[in-house]
């Protein structure tokens, strides 16, 4: 028996069977060529109509529609703490000036009682305003001082700050005013508490633009405001922008200053992270140098699982879609924005909306995951086709020579 099988396994395979397996495979390799080459020409069509630019387009649109409601929010934010802070310079000047009368603002110097009583009629309409706008402060700078002998006199000045005390993660406040700056009488007439930082005046040195918001003597009150960037209040931990309004009298002359506090930690709690299917998108306004995003000036929002170093300064690299913002140890995808905002040092701002790139990065590998997947089982089918379709037309053509064989005549 086995020697039967050995010798038909020897026996050699008929020339018609060999025309008919080579014919098999030019057919299989005919109809693989034609098979990948229409998916090819599938794949070069999904390209060109965008389909595989989805991902970009898809997150182009998420930041897109995030960014428009946070510069809208951030607009109508710092609108409403602009028109507050006019409001209580135009306040503040009618009570100065009705208070003085025909006497310079420099005729309070050395005049603590007159200084109190004048820091007492100011102090109502700073906590009016403080409680009205969507800010973390309010203060007034009047331009004299209870000591003009003291050691740096020059810079300090008398003014009343205050501020809201103990703001909640949800955003909010507790309404608990804390005393800041000023005559602690006017605390106590009110029931506060001094702030554990608290001074009699103001550092005039430690407030940008001062002396120059002073000399701000013409035009509207509107024009002449201006912001702070981020700075540090003085011995604390804490950081904020400074809404700056002069403060004018009757025949032009300049009284002080006034204006409201955002701090760090009040935009933080004003502008939470929001999730996407890309990661955490957090919120931040800063100012550029060129196309560097100097994030140690930044007021960023809150942050969720998003690691930002604050004193990093992020290099920026615009795209079709969106840009990429490379900093020394972190890179982020986003976009930005002017926010129309005067500043005391002639800088501008930028409203940001950034997804840490890892995050892009892992769902771009899952969807070309997907798609390399995709194309394995694509091509598996193309060739499972081919060879049924290379079978099933060369079976009958090998049939038939076959028997066109058998019924030769045979050779003598």
């Amino acid at each position: 028996m086995m020697q039967r099988v050995w010798k038909d396994i020897k026996k050699p395979i008929p020339k018609t069977q060999r025309k008919s397996i080579r014919m098999q495979l030019r057919l299989f390799l005919y109809w693989s060529s034609m098979l990948l080459v229409i998916l090819f020409a599938f794949l070069i069509l999904l390209s060109l109509t965008g389909v595989f630019s989805t991902l970009d387009e898809e997150m182009h649109q998420i930041l897109s529609v995030r960014q428009k409601n946070v510069v809208a929010d951030i607009s109508e934010q710092f609108d409403r703490i602009t028109a507050q802070g006019i409001s209580v310079s135009e306040q503040a000047s009618t009570v100065i000036n009705n208070y003085l009368f025909t006497d310079p603002v420099s005729s309070l110097n050395d005049d603590p009682e007159r200084i109190e009583e004048i820091e007492a009629l100011l102090y109502g309409y700073l906590n009016t305003s403080l409680q009205s706008a969507p800010c973390s402060g309010a203060y007034l700078v009047l331009d004299t001082t209870t000591n003009s002998q003291a050691p740096g006199a020059k810079y300090s000045r008398a003014g009343v700050y205050i501020r809201l005390a103990n703001l909640s993660s949800n955003g909010a406040a507790n309404q608990d005013v804390v005393f800041y700056r000023g005559v602690p009488d006017v605390a106590r007439e009110h029931q506060l508490e001094l702030h554990n930082r608290w001074k009699l005046e103001f550092d005039t040195s430690k407030l940008p633009g001062y002396d120059e918001m002073l000399e701000r003597s013409q035009g509207r009150l509107a024009e002449n405001a201006a912001w702070i960037q981020r700075t540090r209040l003085t011995d604390t931990w804490e950081r904020a922008m400074f809404l700056m309004v002069p403060i004018r009298g009757n025949d032009g002359s300049p009284l002080g200053v006034c204006g409201l506090e955002l701090s760090e930690l009040y935009f933080l709690l004003s502008y939470p992270s929001e999730q996407s299917n890309f990661g955490n998108m957090v919120t931040l306004i800063a100012p550029m140098d060129d196309d560097n995003l100097l994030l140690s000036k930044a007021m960023t929002g809150r942050l969720q699982e998003t690691y930002l170093n604050t004193e990093d300064v992020l290099k920026v690299k615009e795209g079709e879609y969106f840009n990429q913002y490379i900093g020394d140890n972190q890179t982020f995808l986003g976009i930005h924005s002017k926010i129309n905002l005067q500043m005391v040092d002639g800088s501008q701002l930028y409203a940001v909306t950034l997804i840490p790139e890892n995050a892009y990065i892992r769902a771009s590998m899952l969807e070309r995951l997907f798609w390399m997947f995709g194309i394995i089982i694509t091509i598996t089918i193309l060739l499972i086709l081919s060879v049924y379709f290379s079978r099933s037309f060369a079976q009958p053509i090998s049939e038939s020579l076959e028997s066109i064989r058998n019924e030769q005549p045979l050779r003598k």
